[in-house]
């Protein structure tokens, strides 16, 4: 795996417009995935469901890297 297909070089990787090494980030390739959640201020019912895009580590790699 070379360095230039990490996250952070894929046209799909969102990185929140901060500049942090090894920073957190939302995969874009698809579209959100549905979750089933009980998160802290989001609900108090565990059954709801929201969809979120991937959480990824600029320096994390895949299949579907696109340049």
């Amino acid at each position: 795996m070379t360095d230039r297909k990490k996250c952070e070089n894929c046209r799909f990787f969102d990185a929140h417009n901060a500049a942090e090494e090894d920073e957190e980030g939302y995969c874009r390739r698809h579209s959100p995935r549905p979750v089933v959640t009980k998160r802290d201020g989001m609900t108090d019912d565990p059954n709801d469901v929201v969809a979120w895009w991937p959480v990824v580590l600029s320096s994390d790699w895949c299949g579907d890297f696109a340049g």
